[in-house]
């Protein structure tokens, strides 16, 4: 937006200029210098506003390529822990979910309600299968004992 306004002012600029330059009549050589450096002097000042509207512009791509990287690997990590709970199932996810998850240069603050409600209930479940583990073992207990008061 900026580089749209400042290329309508260097137009409005240049055609403010050749108006001007079309109302004087240049008496001697020494005017037509004297004009022939104010071009030069207007021609320098905007190089310099475009050369500072490159840097920022170059400024803007270099942050958007880094915030796009950042976002990529970010998402390439959720991937990977996604991938990793799938193949090792609940019970291991679960240990995985009481570690933050960030990327170097993250605050880990920062975590979404939505990926702290996912862990929170990755956790749940994990409590629930670990309570369920522990049911079914002691029921094994209890058989194998019964099994033994039977077998005697």
């Amino acid at each position: 937006m900026s580089c749209l306004f400042s290329m309508y002012a260097f137009a409005g600029k240049v055609e403010h200029i050749l108006y001007d330059a079309s109302e004087v009549s240049f008496s001697s050589d020494q005017d037509i210098d004297e004009f022939w450096e104010y071009l030069k002097n207007e021609l320098s000042t905007e190089e310099a506003k475009n050369a500072k509207i490159a840097d920022e512009i170059e400024g803007l791509s270099r942050e958007y390529v880094e915030g796009y990287s950042k976002l990529g690997n970010g998402i390439e990590g959720l991937s990977c822990s996604l991938e990793l709970i799938e193949s090792q199932g609940l019970e291991r996810g679960r240990v995985l979910a009481n570690f933050a998850c960030s990327t170097p240069g993250e605050d880990k603050g920062n975590l979404s309600n939505a990926s702290a409600e996912y862990n929170f209930k990755i956790l749940e479940l994990g409590n629930q299968l670990e309570k369920s583990n522990m049911n079914l073992k002691s029921l094994q207990d209890l058989e194998s004992t019964f099994n033994r008061f039977e077998a005697t």
